[in-house]
């Protein structure tokens, strides 16, 4: 029987569906896009002969009913099939009721905070951020970041057109009430974490306004799932309550999808370039292993890294270690003892402190032939995978995870074990010894076709 799953897989293949709709009935075809869409389908010969004859799109599709138009479109949209024609029949008619009525209301977003602060700087170009900000830039949607009073702002300027609203304090009440007042105006209420102040929140936001559609991004790893007592009648309500959940990798996705009998959709932390840039030359590239973040926490793990490079070190010589990021002033007294033991590493091994300039920190990245992430668990993946990706650098990284999707089957890096100096020390070797042009190719390619926050949010968009 076809399966919702198995149509989604299939939709950007014209051989292989065309085989399975062949051995369907438009019931099947039906009930399983009308899964994917979550909402009842009709049976519908129109669009079963549309998926049937698929190469011969443009005679069929201008025979369906609106009702099969839409159904198709919205298909099209939420698995973004990369073929023009299809992507001209799914985004053209909002082109055309934008030209049609000039002086529409455009829809409206609120990205509500989980925590008591307020959203911090970094947050803005992180996913918190950027996915109301295309939203906005993208396809017009009126997005305001709601939260505690915060700032300032530096990034506020290369996201222009996001709109703030500050809270008298972040409390529970404080944002109920905001909700009781606004919820109604709201198309949209983006949450991100499983955060247990969510969970009267996305309730009362449907109670409010059934017809508008919550988004959260669970920003999820497998020991913070784990810890949830999902069966808990109160968490169940929260999770009625949103119409699309998402985590951003592909495993903890089948995994919670399975856990939660719940359609855990994965829309990866991508990365996005807000000033145009040209493609990276594997020529720019040196003999560097960058890692960027919160240099000397525990979940970064910046102390096997730094062991791992040390242990490596036959086989990197002429390499260079460059941290970029903050120091926890914990980790200063390890790495003053590590740096008596190892005198020599003192010249190859580089602390830049924080980059907030986002070009220097796009340099960085370009200089670099491998990334290093040794952390011992992340929400997916970090958003400096997507732009390490993109601008050519091989990964090595540790098996956090979203690790499978990181490294794409071994096309774009190595895995170590978590905590495992000596692994971490052989993958980084064997990296620096690989052809790292072929994997610089490949890493861009992974970063355009998994990793763009431009095609993550228009999957979303699409699914509204």
């Amino acid at each position: 029987m076809l399966s919702a799953k198995l149509l989604l897989d299939t939709l950007s293949e014209y051989a292989l569906i065309s085989q399975l709709i062949r051995a369907a009935t438009p019931e099947e075809v039906c009930r399983a896009a009308g899964e994917i869409l979550q909402r009842p389908l009709e049976p519908s010969p129109g669009l079963f002969d549309l998926f049937l004859r698929i190469d011969e799109y443009d005679g069929v599709y201008g025979r369906l009913s609106g009702q099969e138009r839409d159904a198709f479109v919205n298909l099209v949209r939420y698995r973004l099939v990369p073929f023009p024609r299809f992507r001209e029949a799914a985004f053209s008619r909002d082109r055309e009721e934008k030209k049609q009525n000039p002086g529409k209301k455009p829809k409206t977003a609120c990205a509500l905070a989980p925590y008591e602060r307020a959203f911090s700087n970094v947050e803005l170009i992180k996913d918190p951020g950027l996915i109301p900000y295309l939203l906005h830039k993208k396809h017009g949607m009126e997005c305001t970041m709601v939260s505690a009073p915060g700032g300032p702002y530096p990034y506020a300027e290369l996201v222009r057109g996001l709109k703030f609203h500050f809270l008298e304090n972040g409390s529970v009440e404080t944002k109920r009430a905001y909700l009781e007042e606004h919820a109604k105006d709201m198309d949209l209420l983006i949450l991100r974490g499983c955060y247990s102040a969510y969970f009267s929140l996305a309730p009362l936001y449907k109670r409010l306004n059934p017809s508008g559609k919550i988004y959260i991004g669970l920003d999820a790893n497998s020991s913070w799932m784990d810890s949830i007592i999902f069966f808990d009648p109160v968490f169940q309500e929260f999770l009625d309550a949103c119409d699309i959940i998402a985590t951003s990798c592909s495993a903890m996705a089948s995994h919670l999808s399975e856990k939660w009998g719940r359609n855990v959709l994965c829309l990866p932390n991508g990365y996005y370039a807000f000033s145009g840039r040209e493609p990276v030359s594997f020529s720019e590239k040196k003999n560097v292993i960058l890692t960027v973040g919160r240099l000397g926490t525990w979940q970064k793990a910046t102390d096997v890294l730094i062991n791992a490079f040390t242990a490596a070190g036959e086989f990197l010589k002429g390499w260079e270690l460059r941290l970029v990021g903050s120091m926890e002033e914990e980790f200063r007294p390890w790495l003053e003892e590590f740096f008596r033991g190892h005198p020599d590493m003192e010249k190859r091994i580089t602390f830049t402190g924080p980059i907030v300039d986002r070009e220097a920190l796009h340099r960085e990245f370009v200089r670099a032939k491998i990334f290093a992430l040794s952390s011992r668990l992340e929400g997916g993946a970090p958003n400096v995978i997507g732009e390490a990706l993109n601008a050519g650098c091989a990964v090595a990284c540790t098996k956090i995870d979203a690790w499978e999707d990181i490294i794409d089957g071994g096309k774009c890096g190595m895995a170590s074990d978590i905590d495992d100096v000596g692994n971490l020390a052989v993958i980084l070797a064997r990296l620096a010894a690989s052809d790292l042009e072929n994997y610089s190719k490949e890493a861009v390619r992974r970063s355009e076709s998994f990793y763009s926050m431009e095609k993550q949010v228009e999957k979303l968009y699409g699914m509204l």
